[in-house]
């Protein structure tokens, strides 16, 4: 099993101040093994923030990283700042994850689009953002997930973002998503935060979307066995 931390469209410090504290209090360093960000960093400090937590840190490059990491566009970028890559293909347990920015896709989040970069990658889940809205969908018989922005930075369509992020618990060719997102008091239990959770397993028909109560830990451990 391994269970992956999803973020982006960070923003720090441009749009956003930080990421709400009810989330890095969940984001204990030796439960996460991998972390993908979809770009739009805003700063080092926060590329490093989720580097302390695991070292296993992937980040796709978004149309603002560059302020921040300024060889990023550079052909003579060193090969620690290659990490930040148009895209990444990531293997895990059984499946290929495919991790890109976003803004590829026009219109922007377009499931048509998105399935086409994710043909184009050969990967059985893409990972991406830009939108700033959280969607975890299967289309295609394919896995699409957006974590949303863990910060709610806002765009030029909405200025009233939802901080959210995803975690994915991976288990061979299974998949369960839980998607987090702020809601102060509004969580059962009274919790600042609401979960929805999904379950999609290659080559297979896709289960439906359930609110899904908080676990006692800080992150969810993975469902029983079936």
């Amino acid at each position: 099993m391994v269970l992956v931390l999803v973020v982006g469209d960070l923003h720090v410090p441009q749009r956003a101040a930080s990421i709400p504290k009810v989330f890095t209090q969940m984001f204990t360093p030796g439960r996460i093994q991998l972390v993908l960000i979809t770009g739009n960093v805003g700063c080092r400090e926060m590329y490093d923030y989720f580097r302390s937590i695991v070292p296993d840190v992937y980040c796709a490059k978004g149309e603002f990283d560059s302020c921040w990491w300024p060889n990023v566009n550079s052909k003579h970028a060193s090969d620690t700042d290659k990490l930040l890559q148009d895209t990444h293909v990531i293997n895990v347990e059984s499946l290929r994850i495919g991790l890109i920015h976003g803004h590829q896709a026009i219109p922007c989040g377009d499931r048509d689009m998105l399935a086409m970069l994710q043909r184009k990658l050969d990967v059985d889940v893409l990972v991406s953002g830009a939108t700033h809205n959280n969607k975890v969908f299967e289309f295609g018989g394919h896995l699409f997930v957006n974590p949303g922005s863990i910060t709610g930075a806002f765009t030029t369509r909405r200025l009233d973002v939802v901080p959210t992020f995803v975690l994915l618990d991976i288990q061979d060719k299974k998949v369960t998503s839980f998607s987090y997102a702020y809601a102060p008091g509004e969580g059962v239990g009274g919790e600042d935060f609401k979960i929805k959770r999904k379950t999609w397993i290659k080559d297979e028909e896709e289960e439906g979307e359930e609110t899904q109560k908080p676990p006692a830990s800080a992150v969810p451990p993975p469902p029983p066995p079936e």
